[in-house]
């Protein structure tokens, strides 16, 4: 059997769901839908484009737990509650992976868990 590592930020969702923040099997690591909230709750509510920018920095804390990078990311999954942010999400998107170029998908979802959050990010890396 593979070896499964996992990494936990503690939240009171992780625990009380039976999730991960993210995983790693092999050299494969799976970071799970990420949102702009911390131990304190939700931050930067209904502002796309700092809840992308602090959802990037959380998933590199994790990505970093594994010894990778955002340069390891082959896949990325956006999911945004209003197509109109779409600019201001890239925008952040493209400040870590501009060059690192995984495969990307956006899409407009009718909500997420609570009406602050804008958007949720997912990605996958292979070390």
């Amino acid at each position: 059997m593979t070896e499964r590592s996992h990494y936990s930020t503690h939240t009171s969702w992780e625990e009380n769901v039976g999730y991960s923040r993210a995983i790693q099997i092999g050299n494969t690591i799976e970071v799970s839908g990420t949102v702009a909230s911390n131990e304190n709750g939700i931050v930067f509510p209904g502002d796309a484009a700092s809840q992308a920018a602090f959802i990037f920095e959380k998933i590199g804390v994790a990505l970093t737990y594994f010894n990778a990078g955002f340069e390891h990311v082959v896949r990325v999954r956006i999911y945004v509650t209003d197509i109109e942010d779409f600019e201001v999400v890239t925008t952040a998107y493209t400040k870590y992976f501009k060059e690192v170029k995984p495969a990307m998908t956006l899409v407009e979802i009718s909500r997420l868990v609570h009406s602050d959050l804008k958007l949720e990010v997912e990605v996958t890396a292979v070390i």
